[in-house]
């Protein structure tokens, strides 16, 4: 696939954790509602979960702007495949709705691209766009 395929790719990823994380960073019990949990007494674990998912979107940001950062493609993969096995785990024995099942599975589709990125893309000594 070409530059621009996989550019698109890591700005659709970018987008998406900047989507997922600012909710629990800024409005932490808005974001537990919408997920049909409990408030907890102290938003600090939420909002660092924003805060992370942000901080990986940027770094899809950083791979969309140079294709050689794959280092941190490796992360998008660990981290979002874990999401996914929580959330799946978390639903199968009613912890989470619904809702936060199927926005933890959005990111199954981000690990089969990313690995499908890494075992496709050839770094290059191109200056990055």
């Amino acid at each position: 696939m070409s530059d621009g395929f996989w550019r698109g790719l890591f700005v659709v990823a970018a987008m998406f954790n900047v989507a997922a994380g600012l909710p629990p960073l800024v409005a932490p019990e808005q974001a537990l509602e919408t997920f049909g949990m409990a408030p907890l007494p102290d938003h600090l674990f939420m909002r660092v979960t924003g805060l992370l998912v942000l901080t990986l979107g940027v770094g899809y940001w950083f791979v969309s702007r140079n294709l050689n950062l794959r280092e941190i493609v490796w992360l998008g993969v660990i981290g979002k495949s874990g999401v996914v096995v929580l959330f799946a785990w978390s639903w199968m024995r009613g912890l989470v709705s619904s809702t936060a099942a199927a926005a933890g599975m959005g990111d199954l589709l981000f690990v089969i691209g990313f690995l499908s990125f890494l075992a496709t893309h050839r770094p290059n000594s191109a200056k990055p766009a």
